[in-house]
């Protein structure tokens, strides 16, 4: 059952991909080249990752960094066809503000599903380091679920509720 740290969770993502959009927009305005922001968006999806893993009492899962760069590879398509637009004045740094702002929500999301999955027993700590790319597929369309939930106000901490749960039904 979601809880405290679900909310802190969500705010540590939020946090994140506000500073990653924010960055990104301010990188892309001026210095329009493609995927120039990638360094600096991976740094903080990281910290974003240990964050939000040292919420739920899980300072050194193993595993955590595989994990969250298979992630972001999986959701990064959208990413890297944003950077057809990197040099049209503002709608380029728009872009790609916006689709830094939902991948790193979607991996941040991700996360908190896999933490309390983790955390009631549905799934081990190993499933970290043994996900498959279905796996990640079947998490990253619960974090749009719940990315959608949260876009148009509706309760986060709910929200994640909800996808844990869907989870361990798809799962039984």
């Amino acid at each position: 059952m979601p809880s405290q740290e679900t909310k802190k969770a969500i705010e540590y993502a939020l946090a994140f991909a506000t500073t990653g959009a924010g960055a990104s927009f301010g990188i892309k305005t001026f210095v329009p080249i493609p995927i120039i922001d990638a360094i600096p968006q991976t740094i903080l999806v990281k910290i974003m990752a240990d964050q939000i893993s040292s919420i739920y009492g899980f300072r050194s899962l193993k595993g955590l960094t595989a994990f969250t760069g298979m992630l972001v590879g999986a959701a990064g398509g959208v990413k890297l066809a944003s950077e057809v637009t990197t040099f049209i004045p503002v709608a380029g740094p728009g872009t790609s503000a916006i689709t830094t702002f939902a991948l790193h929500m979607s991996v941040g999301i991700v996360l908190i599903i896999t933490l309390e999955l983790i955390r009631e027993g549905t799934i081990s700590e190993d499933y970290i380091r043994s996900a498959t790319i279905n796996d990640v597929g079947v998490l990253l369309g619960l974090a749009t679920e719940v990315l959608m939930d949260i876009v148009s106000g509706s309760d986060g901490v709910g929200a994640i509720g909800a996808a844990v749960d869907k989870f361990s039904l798809q799962s039984a």
